[in-house]
C-alpha cells in the first residue's frame, strides 16, 4: 500500500469498540489480519451497518484519534508481527 503525505490512520480502541457493540446486543469480532503491505491491519466482522447511534458513538468515542501520516517520523519501523496461536 502507498500511502501518500495526506492519508491519515484512525486509531482504535478495540475494548470500547467491543463493549459498545455488546451494550447494543451486537455480536462483533475484531481480527488481526496482517497484509503484505500493512501488518497492523485488522478487519471487525458483523459490524452492523444499519444502527447509526452505535455508529455516531464508535467514529466520536472508540474511533476518534487520527494520526497523518506526514506527523509519522521517516524511517520508523512497522508494527512488530504476533506469531499466529494454534488453533486447539
Amino acid at each position: 500500500m502507498k500511502v501518500g503525505g495526506k492519508a491519515g490512520f484512525a486509531v482504535g480502541k478495540v475494548g470500547h469498540v467491543h463493549s459498545a457493540c455488546r451494550a447494543r446486543h451486537h455480536k462483533i469480532r475484531i481480527v488481526y489480519e496482517p497484509e503484505d503491505d500493512n501488518m497492523a491491519h485488522c478487519a471487525v466482522r458483523r459490524m452492523p451497518s444499519e444502527d447509526a447511534e452505535l455508529l455516531e458513538n464508535l467514529a466520536s468515542e472508540a474511533w476518534s484519534e487520527l494520526v497523518m501520516n506526514n506527523e509519522v517520523p521517516a524511517g520508523q519501523e512497522s508494527a512488530p508481527v504476533v506469531p499466529e496461536q494454534a488453533q486447539d
